[in-house]
């Protein structure tokens, strides 16, 4: 009796016995299998008689394998025995048939499995969290429609209609691949009689009848019409976009941002324009209130009736809502007055008698502009730094209409024109630059003019330092969700919130109509009388002498005091004074007015703002620069039209045509210098990144076409290991789709690190550079050797606008080769581990390298041809009115509205 041992007792008891079973499975069946080839190959005397296998008592103690081994070395390749040899490889090619249906159940059954469970195989880190949402599965559903592989998506017709080919392509693959193991039962057959050795001598014994068996089971159809080769590329772009994906959403969980930096490093410092001309604007608008209410409201001038000038927002039909003096958290009232659209504050006067006989209805609102009007620009009510900005614009009116600076400027004028019946002047002499003896000095103006400016500027600095509070900078879940496909997308942000603050910040607030008696002024002259410019634009009188009409005579009394407030803010010469603008040099000041390159020479000095947001903000500048000199190219040119049809004002023309075609030149430029910066470089990440995903889709589909050629790349019968030497790129082919996309959220990540660090140290190391090159070192020899100063040696404002754009230019030359590590990580990265494998997309030209320069090309090409249909079409309209002006008489059309003009020439 066989002993029992407790070991085996819990064996019994608690183990599945499935090994065992399984081997049993095995030797029960294919011991009768193996006597009957025996059997068979002692019929064609390949075993003899009397031999261990013939015994039915030796059963069970040799296998299929000792059968075939025993016949094969006695099989002899020659023509006498070609019974013999048909015999043996029949059963061969039988044996492995029947391997191979074991292997094809097992497949079959386990990817039908998977198929119904849906894209549950690999979890954890290989999972994606919402497939349906992923970009990448959305792309690959669309291409390949695979039902339930990439989320829960079914096929389309033409999906069914592909898989159909997909099959239909792997069948015929496979009758190639019993083709070639044909051929080589052939090649065997003739190299075993050749150097009678069984199989021949190149034949691997272990390698060869898998490599087959492996052959054919990636090339039979197994589901959906693709094969198991195919199903492997499937699950391995599955599993590596979920790794991908896993670890984007890591990287992204202690980030405030998607760059990695501070959340105050990505909002640029905007510049904002000059603020001269719209406080000389409400100077003039104070003044104008001022003299009209001491005027009406003198007794007997309308019968008592206190007449007020106030601000309003006005609208037809008949809608107005005056602006209280508490005017903080209007700005919100104002909008949804004029539902988000830009905001026009009238100052003026709603009809004060009981009867409405001043008949004011005509006016918008029912309020007549007396003073004027200004708008306040609306450019983005969703972006909080720029309606903060807007809204400290419209702050800033109202704090310059109620400024007590503002009011004794206007009282003084007042007092100083106005009859002495109509008020007196409160202002004693304690203040040398404006009392009520000596009028108003540059002096007051001058300071007047620096403090509101930095007013504004406060205004735009509170706006973005409560922008940077608010935050909001993360990557929303909204792109997290989309997964790595989509890791390119939030970088379109930086582009979309500094171009938002930059656009309000500039659009300062700007005159819509002039105070009434200096809107008549302006009318007549550009009807009778253009001999008069500069500070006498605006004297209530014709040239000759003769004096305008005016509506109402309290008009002129007011003109009066407006024209004299005009000379003496014109005398004062704001306009000329460099110590009121940003760079404190004229030509500086014109440069950047004409290329709109505010934000170029602040670019080094901030150097805690991200490089990629200081070159959005200064591509905007330029765009709305370009946008202006647009426009002005366009005035001018239709005035050069006007003139030119006017003999007397020939020369005139002339010139306006020169300085049209000047701006234009500019404008050409600009726009397509501020296109670059501004709308295509901060979609460079994007534009990289989705390219990169492109190309390992395009990866994944060629693939699907190559594997059968894979497949049949195993039928080797020499060479050592399961690849041989054909098949091996095919497998670092499947490891680089499971790879690729991982490699590139990681060149996404090296490029915008790698540009951030590199722009910091060129904005350390460039003074040097800039010295060197000039050959100045800061020292004072110069002062010793030729009297001078070493500011003397210093290269000039020129060299610092050129050197500065240098800078700007190896910047973005820096940011887009930092950029193609999102192509170059995943392409060339696995040479580390020796393959050099690369798939048709990464051999293909890279499309992106010419985005620029076709952008550069384009929108040159457009502002070009815009430019030129814009001033073609002016010089053509000023021809037509200057030739109908010229057979009318002299005379003809002038310049417009001269409150920005700052003592020019009309």
């Amino acid at each position: 009796m066989q002993e029992i041992r407790g070991k085996q007792v819990l064996a019994y008891a608690f183990m599945p016995g499935i090994v065992p079973r399984i081997r049993a499975f095995a030797e029960s069946g294919f011991g009768w299998l193996a006597f009957l080839m025996a059997a068979i190959y002692n019929a064609v005397r390949l075993l003899p008689n009397g031999h261990p296998y013939l015994d039915p008592a030796n059963r069970g103690k040799y296998g299929i394998r000792h059968v075939i081994a025993q016949a094969a070395n006695n099989l002899k390749m020659n023509r006498s025995n070609i019974d013999q040899i048909v015999i043996f490889f029949a059963l061969l090619i039988g044996f492995v048939i029947l391997v191979l249906q074991f292997v094809l159940l097992a497949m079959g059954l386990v990817l039908q499995t998977a198929h119904a469970a849906g894209p549950t195989f690999g979890g954890g880190m290989f999972s994606t969290p919402a497939p349906d949402n992923d970009v990448a599965f959305i792309l690959l559903h669309t291409v390949l429609g695979v039902p339930g592989m990439f989320g829960s998506y079914g096929s389309t017709p033409f999906h069914t209609a592909m898989h159909g080919l997909f099959q239909f392509y792997s069948l015929a693959m496979l009758i190639v691949a019993v083709i070639v193991v044909l051929y080589y039962v052939l090649v065997i057959v003739g190299e075993t009689a050749q150097t009678g050795t069984p199989f021949g001598k190149r034949f691997n014994h272990i390698w060869a009848p898998i490599r087959l068996v492996v052959a054919l089971g990636l090339l039979v159809p197994i589901a959906n019409g693709l094969n198991s080769g195919q199903y492997i590329t499937l699950y391995a772009a599955k599993l590596g976009s979920g790794l991908a994906t896993n670890g984007w959403l890591l990287f992204n969980e202690s980030l405030t941002n998607g760059l990695g930096t501070s959340d105050e490093s990505l909002i640029a410092r905007p510049t904002i324009p000059d603020t001269a001309a719209i406080v000389k604007f409400m100077a003039m608008a104070r003044t104008c209130k001022e003299s009209y209410e001491r005027l009406l409201n003198n007794a007997g001038n309308t019968g008592n009736v206190v007449f007020t000038i106030e601000p309003y927002l006005v609208k037809n039909p008949l809608i107005n809502q005056q602006i209280p003096t508490a005017s903080a958290g209007f700005y919100q009232t104002a909008l949804q007055f004029y539902k988000n659209n830009d905001i026009i504050i009238s100052f003026g006067a709603a009809d004060p008698t009981p009867g409405g006989s001043m008949n004011f209805n005509q006016n918008t609102g029912g309020i007549k502009p007396y003073c004027g009007e200004i708008v306040v620009r609306t450019n983005a009510v969703t972006q909080v730094g720029a309606l903060e900005v807007q809204e400290g614009y419209f702050n800033m009116i109202m704090f310059l209409w109620q400024n007590p600076r503002v009011a004794d400027f206007a009282e003084v004028m007042a007092y100083k024109k106005l009859p002495n019946t109509q008020g007196g002047c409160t202002l004693g002499t304690s203040n040398a630059d404006i009392n009520c003896n000596d009028g108003v000095r540059a002096a007051f103006i001058d300071q007047l003019i620096q403090d509101m400016h930095a007013q504004f500027d406060a205004e735009v600095t509170a706006a973005r330092d409560n922008m940077i509070a608010a935050g909001g900078f993360a990557v929303p879940p909204e792109v997290l969700i989309k997964g790595w496909g989509g890791a390119g997308i939030w970088y379109n942000k930086i582009a979309e919130m500094n171009g938002a603050l930059f656009s309000a910040a500039f659009n300062i607030p700007s005159p819509n109509r002039l105070p009434v008696p200096m809107q008549t002024i302006s009318e007549s002259r550009r009807m009778h009388d253009e001999n008069l410019g500069g500070a006498d634009y605006f004297a209530p009188h014709q040239s000759d002498g003769h004096p305008i009409k005016f509506e109402d005579p309290n008009d002129y009394l007011v003109a009066e005091v407006l024209y004299h407030a005009y000379k003496v803010w014109g005398e004062a010469g704001v306009y000329m004074d460099s110590d009121v603008t940003p760079k404190n040099n004229i030509i500086l000041d014109t440069m950047n007015f004409l290329f709109g390159t505010n934000g170029l020479f602040s670019m080094r000095e901030n150097k805690d703002i991200h490089p990629l947001a200081q070159l959005v903000g200064i591509g905007k500048g330029i765009v709305d620069s370009t946008v202006r000199n647009l426009f002005a190219a366009t005035m001018f040119s239709m005035g050069g039209g006007l003139f030119s049809q006017i003999p007397q004002f020939a020369g005139l023309g002339s010139f306006l045509n020169v300085a049209s075609g000047m701006l234009v030149s500019l404008a050409t430029v600009g726009l397509t210098v501020g296109f670059i910066l501004y709308y295509v470089l901060p979609f460079l990440p994007f534009i990289y990144f989705f390219f990169a995903v492109g190309t390992w889709l395009k990866s994944v589909f060629e693939a699907m076409v190559g594997v059968p050629l894979w497949a049949l790349a195993h039928l080797k019968i020499d060479g050592h290991g399961l690849p041989g030497d054909m098949a091996m790129s095919g497998y670092f082919m499947i490891f680089e789709i499971f790879i690729r996309p991982i490699l590139t959220v990681f060149g996404l990540v090296a490029s915008v690190i790698i540009f951030s660090a590199m722009v910091r140290v060129l904005n350390e190391i460039f003074p040097l550079v800039t010295d060197n090159l000039t050959g100045f070192d800061g020292t004072d020899a110069g002062a010793t050797l030729f009297g001078g100063t070493p500011l003397e040696f210093k290269r000039s404002v020129i060299d610092e606008f050129f050197f500065t754009i240098v800078y700007t230019i190896v910047v973005y030359m820096i940011g887009t080769s930092c950029f193609k590590m999102i192509d170059l990580v995943p392409k060339s990265i696995l040479r580390w581990m020796g393959s050099g494998v690369q798939g048709f997309a990464d051999a293909q030209g890279d499309a992106k390298e010419g985005l620029v320069q076709y952008a550069a090309m384009g929108g040159m090409g457009m502002s070009s041809q815009l430019a030129g249909t814009l001033t073609q079409t002016g010089n053509l309209a000023g021809k037509a009115v200057g030739t109908v002006a010229g057979n009318i008489g002299p005379g003809g059309g002038g310049p417009g509205s001269r409150i920005t003009g700052g003592g020019g020439t009309p």
